[in-house]
Order: C-alpha cells, then sequence, then structure tokens
C-alpha cells in the first residue's frame, strides 16, 4: 500500500511539473504574439524551437542514462561538470548558425538570449536526474513546476511593462537560472546520497557513452524542427508564427507520454534486468494510456482546441483547419516515438537508434524542404506527420525485435 501511495504521489508531481514545464512555452508564445506582434512572435518562435534543438546539446543525453545508473556507476558530481562544458556550448553553438543564416543583429541577440534562456533547462536536467536516480520523483516535480511558474511570471511581468523582447529575455535568462540552482541544489543535498567526487577520465567515459544518446535527440528534434526551417527559408515570419501555434496542441500529447514515461524509467530499467514479463506488461500498458490521450486529444483539439488557440493568440486559423488536425495525428505518432526511444535507451540499445536516425534524417529533409518550396504550410504539415510515422515503425520494430530475442515474448 504504501509503494503505491508513493507511485501516486511521483505521478501526480511529475505530472504537475511536466504540464507547467510545456505550458510554459503555450505561455512565452501567447505573450510575445499579444504584446509585441505576429512578426515578432514569430521570430522568438523560431528562436525557441532553434534553442530547443541546441538543448539537446547541452543536455547531451545524460538524464535517461543518469536515471536509470541504479548502481551508481558515476557520481552526481561527474555528471554535474560534464553538464557545464556541455551548457557552456550549448550557447556558444548559437552564434555559429545565426552568422551562416546571416540575421540581422536584432534576431542574432533574440535567439542568443532565448538560448541562454533555454540553458536553465538543461542545468535544471542534471539535479532532477539525480532526484529520479534515488526515486525523488515527487521532488522532482515540485522543482519543476516552481522553477517553470516563477520563469513564466517574470518573463511575463517584464514583457508587460517593457514591450522589450531583448531586455525580457535578458532579465527572464539571469532570474530563471539563478532560482533553479538555489532550489535544486537544495533538494540534491537533502534527498540524494553523496557518491565519490568528479573524475576525469570517468566523465570523459560519460561523453563517449551518452554520444549516441546525443545524437540520436539532436536528430529527433531536428527533424521535427525542419518544417521550421523549411518555413524560414520560403515563407514569412507571419506563417511562422501560424504554424508554431498550430503546432502547440501537439506538445499536448508527447507532454502526456513524458508524464507517464519519465516516473517509469527507472523501474523499467530494472525490470529489463530482473523480470521480463513485468517490463513487456509496463511497456503495454504505458502504450495503451498513450493511445488513449492521442485519440483524445485530437479529437479535443479538433472540436475546441483552434477556438481556444485563437481566443489565446488573438489570430483566425479558420484558414488552417485541417492543417491543425494533419498536426495533431503527428503529435499522437510524435509521443510514441518519444516513449519507444526512452525505452531503448533504458534497456541500453542506443546505438542502433543513432542509425535510424541517420537514415530517416537523410531522407526526411531534403523532402520537408521540397515539399514546403512546393505547397507551404501544407507540406510542413504533412512532412512532420509522415517523418513521426516512419520513426515509429522503425522503433517499434527494433524494441519488439529485442524483446523477442532476449525472450520475454
Amino acid at each position: 500500500m504504501e509503494k503505491k501511495r508513493e507511485l501516486l504521489k511521483d505521478y501526480t508531481w511529475n505530472m504537475i511539473g511536466s504540464v507547467c514545464y510545456s505550458l510554459s512555452s503555450f505561455v512565452y508564445l501567447m505573450l510575445v504574439t499579444r504584446l509585441c506582434g505576429v512578426d515578432q512572435g514569430g521570430v522568438f518562435a523560431l528562436a525557441y524551437s532553434t534553442s530547443q534543438l541546441l538543448l539537446t546539446f547541452g543536455r547531451f543525453g545524460m538524464r535517461t542514462y543518469q536515471a536509470t545508473d541504479t548502481r551508481g556507476e558515476y557520481s552526481f558530481a561527474e555528471y554535474g561538470y560534464t553538464r557545464i562544458i556541455t551548457c557552456l556550448g550549448m550557447v556558444l553553438l548559437s552564434l555559429p548558425y545565426c552568422l551562416f543564416m546571416r540575421y540581422s543583429k536584432e534576431k542574432i541577440l533574440i535567439f542568443l538570449l532565448v538560448t541562454a534562456f533555454k540553458m536553465t533547462d538543461a542545468a535544471e536536467d542534471v539535479y532532477h536526474g539525480e532526484l529520479q536516480r534515488n526515486f525523488h520523483v515527487a521532488v522532482m516535480g515540485k522543482t519543476l513546476a516552481a522553477r517553470n511558474v516563477f520563469s513564466c511570471l517574470v518573463f511575463g511581468l517584464c514583457l508587460f511593462l517593457s514591450r522589450d523582447l531583448i531586455l525580457t529575455c535578458a532579465v527572464s535568462c539571469a532570474a530563471s537560472l539563478t532560482f533553479c540552482i538555489l532550489v535544486n541544489s537544495c533538494a540534491v543535498k537533502k534527498y540524494c546520497k553523496k557518491l565519490p567526487s568528479r573524475d576525469t577520465a570517468a566523465m570523459k567515459r560519460l561523453f563517449v557513452l551518452c554520444f549516441p544518446i546525443f545524437i540520436s535527440t539532436f536528430l529527433s528534434l531536428l527533424l521535427y524542427n525542419v518544417p521550421k526551417y523549411a518555413i524560414d527559408y520560403y515563407l514569412s515570419e507571419a506563417d511562422q508564427a501560424f504554424y508554431n501555434i498550430m503546432f502547440m496542441p501537439s506538445f499536448v500529447i508527447t507532454l502526456f507520454s513524458e508524464i507517464i514515461t519519465k516516473p517509469m524509467l527507472t523501474r523499467i530499467s530494472v525490470q529489463w534486468e530482473e523480470d521480463k514479463g513485468d517490463f513487456k506488461r509496463t511497456v503495454g500498458r504505458i502504450f495503451l494510456l498513450i493511445l488513449a490521450a492521442a485519440v483524445f486529444v485530437t479529437a479535443a483539439g479538433h472540436l475546441l482546441g483552434r477556438r481556444l488557440l485563437e481566443l489565446f493568440y488573438g489570430v483566425s486559423l479558420e484558414p488552417y483547419k485541417l492543417h491543425f488536425v494533419v498536426l495533431l495525428i503527428g503529435g499522437g505518432l510524435s509521443a510514441a516515438v518519444y516513449i519507444t526511444y526512452n525505452i531503448l535507451i533504458a534497456i541500453r540499445y542506443q546505438k542502433v537508434i543513432v542509425l535510424v536516425y541517420l537514415l530517416v534524417a537523410a531522407i526526411a529533409i531534403p523532402l520537408t524542404y521540397r515539399a514546403v518550396g512546393r505547397w507551404g504550410l501544407w507540406g510542413a504539415c504533412w512532412s512532420y506527420l509522415g517523418t513521426c510515422l516512419v520513426l515509429e515503425l522503425l522503433f517499434a520494430s527494433l524494441l519488439l525485435g529485442r524483446i523477442r530475442r532476449e525472450g520475454a515474448s
């Protein structure tokens, strides 16, 4: 009974934290679009998507590995020092991208500041990986919720008073990172056991071990963002804003997959080692829940979601009714990809994942640019859906094959 109570507590707080985290993206774009206009909203949306892509370097794929490192092979200090290096690299990498795209000075500054603002997620992630490894998922959820609510309040208040996106991003970045370090440091000191301190050789091994996960995560987000980059190349900043607004509800389905999956990753890893039957049943239940959530969100989004988006963002999405449905279905497939991908990492199958992403990227990227150049937003929506479908078919085949080989079928 006590174990069930703890599990319910973990799920509840993880859900609250994940909702706050995902809704923050919605709130930021809504505030910028409302207070600074659709064009500024388009610039911010693309900068935010690019920072999400660079966030994969900041995290370097270590979260899932850290959370499932139940034997304590690496210490928190080793995970933490590697994260400092990747966080700095994340921000530095945004500059050559902006120069390559020949953006204006103002646009470059926005991109740099938004990336620095998003870097807080990478810093926070290493603390939360340690809390999860020590089975304190509820504490992780509480700190995640507190930090995102704080960041949204600072961002909203500063933008409302100044109407200056650059100033707002700078202030929000400093405030959010300070809050993150203070709150999460206290939580880790209180709830986590201390392992031996930093070892440079161990840090190098971590980079090597997690490199396939980083590449996979980077390619994953790149594939999801390619339609946005193609829109940036062929279409207007207003089109960019409309696409990102319609894309938001797809985030809700992926959010649900995170809520279900994150608290279970450590247990899934243990089940894979100790009881393949339990592993198989747990994975089956997760996929059934995600299927139900995807159907519900797609139906609700079609009936109510578009109207709510119009109300929140102050724009008309009437010409994009079918675009919106296609993106919702793609969101359901994206959630399935997220789950299957994380399960494959939990059972230490990350090297094969890289090959899948490289294959799909080589095909999907040129096709997406061609589709957007020819069909505009329609091409972007169908490219997203098609990419998610192919990825899930390949990942599901890999997972089923691995289970059969291990005698779990």
